[in-house]
Parts: structure tokens; C-alpha cells; sequence
């Protein structure tokens, strides 16, 4: 080789290697500078529960287990959130509405409590109901709903046919509309579909978005063999489901004229979503196997953000910045037109808060009568209804509810082989009441019971298997897996309105101002609230299971749950063993029934007369439904209630 080539050779070596230490340096300064940056989880979707009714074969959060965090740990969770700067919340699952009062209780908290920018919920829409949606929707921004095929036999062959899946997302759609909320519908192309045109019907529904997602396969999640799922309903094989890139790109270019349409391909989906897992860590379904952070309870949000891959670039590239808060329009709460185009109208504006509106409907002109309104026709009232019967537990109770091998949904039946009804176990709870009265009891004897309630809750806990059946080791009562902070204490106060202590319909009062004035008032002005004394102090373990189908296979007309409560004194007062055990014990159970009930345009005499109609028909249904499962709900010796067992209690011992 001559002198000069070798010469050559040599400086372009060097200058390579130059530009490698160049190019390492900037890698190292690039890499550097992203471990010290400060992560903004501008929006995150929450998987609470991973709990479903569905198998969708291609599912990529499976049910590994049923576990639920308590609500002091996921309202904790989610402050660090806000704090680390989300402003949108998204709850998933599973079905985040097998779980309605947790669902409902965590839109609340994010909205009014974090006052975050958008509060949505992605559901299959089989467990939606309207009365959830009239009660809970006012905090709530966004509902998406997951519709892969308006065909029943693609839908059956994916694992998501219940044979009304279309007449359901019409329903959802309508108090969507009804509501003023932000509707959108999430479609998964698979093998079964992809070949399929649901241009029209989408355009018919007309969502405000409509994301179409490559079917993703992710290691640990649904990538079992066949064998394996055909021995456990809870494993997913999503290979046999996967498309092409060319076939995914068949299904967008036939709908990509639908103005709503957003696709996502695999290549911007998988990592490009913050995710949270119900143990409260970040989930990262990109490349690879499927790797999760600590619990941000435990490091905190960026520690745990650290730890996996959140593609920001490809959030920015799906559009994860949108219009994503609904608008609330004071007089037009569904936010189209008001009225017609004819007629001059008062519409206000301006976002204001759901909880800020009492004056529903719109204005001509000519009823303008100042701020707010003048015609007080306008005026809304609402009252909640709340009916209970009491119970003693029925031979077919224990083993109905209580038996050690139970999942959180179960069949509850009556006699062997007959009717049943469906009922969803709810985390459990420790409550403490401390009752207060005037040293001649007056309150009580005029049908008012004054408490502070401090409620430590404990969530469902994980799975196991026992006997080759799903077992909730946390069903049994008695058993606490994990136990949370405690809530502060809480003034309440319960009037009775009618029946007696063993069927009762009552009025809650909440918050101490209110349960002072209704001292005041029932009292007639002569007592206040810091006049009473502590009357009794009783601690409650509550196990409660929410009603989802009765026998027929409906659902109940209203919220019902059943409740069994255990109740001791809240001071242990005897020693069994060196152990500290109470001398007072009472099993209780209670069915209950509660309604929010509205009126517009009438006093409050027709208010009240119509409440207590809903009342008696409430009472009627509850009675029905007790006496159709006796086995289960004893009355035939007569229940006794908590403050009354505890009365009897103390005059037995002089």
C-alpha cells in the first residue's frame, strides 16, 4: 500500500472515531439530561379494577386478579397525579362499571375535589345504566365505549356478543346526548373485522372521536397458547387475532372519510399512553414483555415514571391533546341549540361548574326578570330517598354470601336449582359512630340521630384458587387484607320520615352546618348542636354486596344494596386471653334502597308529596323482594336494630 493511501486511511479512522466519541458524548449528555427531566403526566388512563364480564380475546389488560386499592390509596394516588401536573383522567378496566359506586366516587373526587381539566371512562357499555348517568354524569367530561362490529356473530367470534350490543351503544349514545357529555367510541381491527364497513352506523352514532387501534399483542398479557386459555377463561391469545399493517391500512383508508375517525397503528399505540395499574403503578405494553413501575404510593410519580417508557413524541403524533372537557352550558346543559332559531333567547355562555347550576332551561326575552331568574317555576329540588328493612341472617345466608370460595360477582339463590339474583361484593369498611344527644335522649325520641362517622375502609382483595374455583380470601368476614387510613370524621345526621326501626325510610343530612340547623329545627330553636353529649360510641365492620340483577333479570329500580354489620362498642372493655374484645356484639343486616329524587317547576309541598309516593313504592319493592328469599332474609324473629340491641344491652346490665 502506498505511503499516501495509508496516510489515507489513517485520518479517515480518525475522523470516524472522532466522530463516534462526538456522537457518544451527545448520547450520553441526551441520556443524562432525560434522567433528570421532570415527566408532566398530562393524561393518564387509570385501570382500577381488572375485573370484567366480557373475554375479548384480544384484551391486553387481562384478569390476573380482582384486586381494588381502597379509596384512601387511589384518591391519594391520584392528588400525587395532579400534583405532578395530569390534567385528564381516564378510568378503564376491565369494566370500570362493575364497580358503580367506586366509579362514581373517584369522576366525583377528580372533578370536584382535584378540579381536573377532564374526567372520562372507557367501558364495553353492557353495565351502563341511565340512572348512574343521571345521578354521577355531571362529572363526568367523556364516555367511550368499545364497539369492534355492529355484526353479533363478529362480535361472538372476538368474545364480546351479549346479542343487544348495538341497541346498548344507541341507549349510551342518547343520555350521552341527554347529558352533554363527550361521547366516543373505541373500535380494536382484528382478523374478524377488518374486512368490515361501519362507516354508516358510526356516522349515525356521531361520536366526537372514534380511535381505531391496531389489535396489540403484549408479552405476559394475551400471548398464551390455546390450551391454556381453553383451561382458564382469564388467559388471552391474541395471535390468532393479529392484522397486518396492510390490513389495518384497508380499514382505515375505507373509513378515514368518517370525520370523527383518529387511527392509531401499533407503531404510535403502544407506547405512546401513560398507564396506571390498579396497585397503582406505571404499566410500559411497548416492545418486549410488559414492564411496571413501583407504586407511585410508594417512590412517587416521576421515581416510578423513571422507571418506564412513555413515548411522548408518539402522544403528540395520535393527537393525545384535544378538546377534552364538555361544555357545560348553564340553561342547555346538553350544549346544542336553545329553542328555536325564531325566538330570542338568554343562553349563558360561560363553563360553569355542574354542581353550580340550579336553573335548568332556557329563557325567551320576555321571562328575563333579572339575576339569576325571576319566575321561581325555575327553581329545582332534590331529596334523596333512602328506605331500609332490616334482617336476621337466614339459614341459606352464610353459605349464599359468606362461604370461603366465592368471586366478588356471584349467583345468590333462594332454594337449590330456583330463581336467583346477582349481587357485586363492595370493599368492606370499619366504621366508627359516635351518637349525640340531650341527656334526656330528646333527638332520638323525635326521630333524629346525630353522629360523627369516621369510615376506614379495606379493599377486595387479590384471587386465589382453591378447588379449581376462584376464591376472594377477603369475602369472609373478618378478614382484612390491607387496611387504609382512616377519613376524618364526618357529621351526619338520619331522620326518620316514616315506618319504624325495623322498616324504615329516612333523610340524610350531611355536613355539620346542616345537622346543626336540623338540631335548631326539630328542637324548635332550644338546642344546639354544642349542647349534646356523646349518647353512644360503636364501632361497625361492614361487608356489603350491591344488587345488579333480581330474579326476573332485571335490575332493581333503584340502588340496592344488602349489609351486614357487626357491631361492637368502640371501646374494647374486656381481656379474653391478654386479647381486648368488647362485651357488646350484634349481627345485623339491612337491605337498602336509595334514590336521588328531582323535581322542577313545583313547590316544595308537590316535592314532598311525590317523594314520599317513591318512598311507599320503594318500600313495597324491597318487601317483595325479602319475602321472595326468606332462606336468606329472616324476619321471622324480629330484627333488631343497632342502637336499640345496644339499649337492651346496657339496662341487662343494671
Amino acid at each position: 500500500m502506498l505511503p499516501g493511501t495509508i496516510y489515507l486511511t489513517w485520518i479517515s479512522f480518525v475522523a470516524v472515531l472522532c466522530a463516534a466519541l462526538v456522537g457518544l458524548a451527545a448520547f450520553r449528555r441526551h441520556r443524562e439530561r432525560d434522567i433528570g427531566k421532570v415527566i408532566t403526566p398530562v393524561s393518564v388512563n387509570y385501570f382500577f379494577s381488572r375485573k370484567c364480564n366480557k373475554e375479548c380475546a384480544f384484551c391486553f389488560h387481562t384478569e390476573k386478579d380482582s384486586y381494588v386499592a381502597s379509596e384512601d390509596q387511589m384518591k391519594h394516588g391520584l392528588r400525587l397525579l395532579k400534583e405532578a401536573g395530569m390534567r385528564k383522567i381516564t378510568f378503564a378496566g376491565g369494566e370500570p362499571f362493575l364497580y358503580p359506586q367506586i366509579l362514581a366516587m373517584l369522576c366525583r373526587f377528580c372533578k370536584e375535589d382535584l378540579g381536573l381539566e377532564s374526567v372520562g371512562i372507557i367501558s364495553n357499555g353492557t353495565k351502563i345504566r341511565k340512572e348512574w348517568m343521571e345521578k354521577h354524569g355531571q362529572w363526568l367530561d367523556i364516555l367511550g365505549v368499545s364497539c369492534d362490529s355492529f355484526n353479533e356473530s363478529t362480535n361472538i367470534a372476538i368474545g364480546r356478543g351479549t346479542g343487544n350490543n348495538v341497541e346498548q351503544l344507541f341507549k349510551v349514545r342518547g343520555w350521552c346526548r341527554e347529558l352533554g357529555i363527550k361521547f366516543k367510541l373505541n373500535t380494536v381491527v382484528c382478523v374478524h373485522n377488518w374486512e368490515e364497513d361501519m362507516a354508516h352506523m358510526v356516522q349515525e352514532l356521531d361520536p366526537f372521536r372514534w380511535k381505531v387501534f391496531q389489535v396489540l399483542y403484549v408479552e405476559g398479557e394475551n400471548d398464551s397458547r390455546e390450551e391454556e386459555v381453553y383451561v382458564s377463561k382469564r388467559k388471552r391469545n391474541a395471535k390468532k387475532l393479529l392484522v397486518s399493517d396492510e390490513q389495518f391500512k384497508t380499514f382505515c383508508d375505507k373509513h378515514k372519510h368518517v370525520s370523527a375517525f383518529v387511527p392509531e397503528p401499533n407503531s404510535i399505540m403502544a407506547s405512546s399512553y401513560i398507564l396506571l395499574d390498579e396497585y397503582l403503578c406505571f404499566l410500559d405494553k411497548g416492545a418486549g414483555p410488559e414492564k411496571q413501575s413501583r407504586s407511585i404510593l410508594e417512590v412517587g410519580v416521576q421515581k416510578a415514571l423513571s422507571e418506564v417508557y412513555w413515548d411522548q413524541d408518539a402522544f403528540n403524533e395520535r393527537g393525545g391533546m384535544y378538546d377534552w372537557t364538555k361544555e357545560v352550558i348553564q340553561g342547555n346543559i346538553g350544549g346544542g341549540e336553545c329553542g328555536s332559531a325564531n325566538e330570542k333567547l338568554s343562553c349563558r355562555q360561560s363553563r360553569t361548574k355542574p354542581q353550580d347550576l340550579v336553573y335548568l332551561g332556557c329563557l325567551s326575552m320576555d321571562d328575563w326578570r333579572g339575576p339569576p331568574f325571576g319566575a321561581s317555576r325555575f327553581s329545582r329540588i332534590v331529596s334523596k330517598v333512602e328506605v331500609e328493612r332490616k334482617f336476621n341472617l337466614g339459614p341459606k345466608f352464610a353459605s349464599a354470601f359468606l362461604s370461603e370460595c366465592q368471586t366478588h360477582r356471584r349467583k345468590i339463590y333462594n332454594t337449590q336449582g330456583g330463581p336467583f339474583f346477582i349481587v357485586v361484593q363492595q370493599p368492606g369498611q370499619i366504621i366508627r359512630d359516635i351518637y349525640y344527644d340531650t341527656k334526656n335522649d330528646r333527638l332520638s325520641t323525635l326521630g333524629l340521630w346525630v353522629r360523627q362517622r369516621q369510615v376506614q375502609s379495606f379493599p377486595l382483595g387479590s384471587s386465589g384458587q382453591r378447588n379449581g374455583h376462584d376464591c376472594d380470601t377477603t369475602a369472609k368476614a373478618g378478614v382484612v387484607l390491607a387496611q387504609s387510613a382512616s377519613h376524618m370524621p364526618q357529621w351526619n345526621a338520619k331522620l326518620r320520615l316514616g315506618g319504624h326501626f325495623n322498616n324504615s325510610e329516612f333523610l340524610e343530612i350531611n355536613g355539620k352546618q346542616n345537622v346543626s340547623d336540623e338540631v335548631l329545627r326539630i328542637t324548635g330553636a332550644d338546642t344546639k348542636l354544642e349542647d349534646l353529649q356523646v349518647a353512644t360510641d360503636l364501632e361497625t365492620r361492614r361487608l356489603s354486596w350491591e344488587v345488579v340483577q333480581l330474579a326476573d333479570g332485571m335490575e332493581p329500580a333503584a340502588e340496592m344494596t344488602i349489609v351486614l354489620d357487626e357491631v361492637t362498642e368502640a371501646k374494647a372493655t374486656i381481656q379474653d386471653n391478654g386479647v381486648a374484645k368488647s362485651a357488646f356484639n350484634h349481627t345485623i343486616g339491612e337491605v337498602e334502597l336509595f334514590q336521588e329524587f328531582e323535581t322542577e317547576d313545583v313547590d316544595k309541598a308537590v316535592h314532598e308529596g311525590q317523594r314520599k309516593k317513591i318512598a311507599a313504592l320503594r318500600m313495597e319493592e324491597l318487601k317483595e323482594f325479602m319475602m321472595a328469599n326468606t332462606n336468606i332474609f329472616s324476619t321471622t324473629a324480629k330484627p333488631i336494630g343497632k342502637l336499640t340491641a345496644y339499649e337492651m344491652w346496657k339496662s341487662s346490665r343494671g
